[in-house]
């Protein structure tokens, strides 16, 4: 579950916590609102009922109004407006004294006290107000702004993680010149500004290796060059045919060493193109530059099923090549036998089983290769540029490598 996802859950999570917490408390409130209303309403009926048992009921003497005014009621005399509150009244509750009975109405949201005696009738009008609501509403308001404050405070905190993912897809691209620097004093500016040093570090490297490989590329050729030129005042001409061989296996090496260095840039894209597999098997054995006799005793070609593939006709004659070339070079009696069958080349050789798994050679100059220990991981990185599976087998004390076709299925 993505980070984004998370704080958005957590948010909603609080946010119902919230909801439910102000609506328990506004339930409470309420209800102790009621219970104190309700006590309040009793008394001053009580004091009403008991002051005045009799008819003669002056609401205008001092001792009411003082009792009124500190019970914050007000006496309503106007008959019209009484009848009108008694005919538009709801019933909150109601209760009988000993002389008299009261019932307290509301009012779009004004609450009256009415007492009805035998003698005389009494409304009063509530001038308190119920603050609890505003304030709660308030409270319950105010917690909310608050929480989506904290939100998009958050979100727009954690912003610069998207934009750090756009630029690192760039770098997955090949584009190592991006910069990741930021000059924010936060912990995303470090984690950026760490990894856009790691990727300057990274690019220096590549542009060392690609500036090494080059370098000893221009070094072969004069060599070569100049070794086919003298070559050519040779009297022995069994001697400069095995030389020519020699050289051309060098210019061949140099050759290799390009593809390789361009294969490992990083902004390298395949050239796919309709190839039958054949084709491409006998293109990596002319590869091996080996003489007619040689290349008859030491490989066989099967083909159980004529395929035509999409793939780098160049590429995987140099993964095939590889794959010959150290079947050869391991294998007991230093013969390779290549099979194209549906979907997969298998190139098997009589020979030991190899002691360490096979991810354990697909790392380049890996320790348990007798010579650079770049075969198998130049098969494994054209494997991955050309969306084959590599794979290894020990059979009938054969090693078998294999070259398949993924199922886009």
């Amino acid at each position: 579950m993505k980070l984004y996802r998370k704080i958005q859950i957590i948010f909603l999570i609080a946010s119902f916590f919230i909801v439910a917490f102000f609506i328990a408390y506004f339930y409470v409130q309420k209800k102790d609102d009621i219970t104190k209303k309700q006590e309040r309403y009793y008394q001053i009926g009580f004091l009403i009922d008991n002051t005045h048992k009799v008819s003669d009921l002056n609401m205008s003497n001092p001792t009411m109004q003082k009792i009124l005014s500190e019970s914050r009621f007000v006496n309503i005399e106007q008959k019209e407006k009484i009848q009108d509150i008694l005919d538009k009244g709801i019933v909150e509750y109601k209760k009988n004294m000993p002389y008299a009975s009261f019932k307290v109405l509301r009012v779009y949201g004004d609450f009256y006290l009415y007492i009805k005696h035998k003698n005389y009738t009494v409304l009063l009008y509530d001038t308190k107000k119920r603050y609890f609501i505003k304030t709660t509403v308030s409270l319950f308001i105010t917690s909310l702004l608050f929480l989506l404050f904290l939100y998009f405070w958050l979100m727009r905190s954690l912003s610069p993680f998207k934009k750090l993912y756009k630029k690192i897809q760039k770098v997955i691209d090949g584009d190592l010149a991006v910069s990741l620097r930021s000059n924010k004093k936060d912990e995303i500016a470090e984690v950026a500004n760490a990894f856009d040093d790691a990727l300057r570090k990274l690019e220096k490297l590549i542009k060392s290796r690609q500036f090494f490989l080059r370098t000893i590329m221009h070094e072969l050729k004069t060599p070569i060059g100049k070794g086919r030129f003298l070559n050519e005042f040779l009297d022995d001409d069994t001697l400069r045919d095995g030389y020519d061989r020699v050289f051309d296996r060098l210019h061949l090496l140099a050759e290799e060493f390009s593809k390789i260095e361009k294969m490992l840039s990083a902004n390298y894209m395949p050239k796919i193109s309709k190839c039958n597999l054949l084709d491409v098997v006998n293109n990596a054995v002319e590869l091996m530059i080996l003489d007619k006799e040689e290349e008859k005793e030491c490989i066989s070609i099967c083909e159980k099923e004529s395929q035509v593939i999409d793939t780098d006709f160049e590429l995987l004659s140099l993964a095939i090549k590889n794959l010959i070339d150290n079947a050869i070079k391991y294998s007991i009696d230093h013969k390779v036998d290549i099979t194209l069958a549906k979907d997969a080349i298998l190139i098997s050789s009589y020979a030991e089983e190899l002691p360490y798994p096979l991810h354990s050679y697909l790392e380049p100059f890996n320790q348990y290769s007798n010579g650079l220990g770049l075969g198998l991981y130049i098969v494994d990185t054209i494997a991955s540029l050309l969306n084959l599976d590599f794979g290894y087998q020990h059979k009938n004390k054969r090693n078998i490598f294999l070259l398949s076709m993924r199922n886009e299925g």
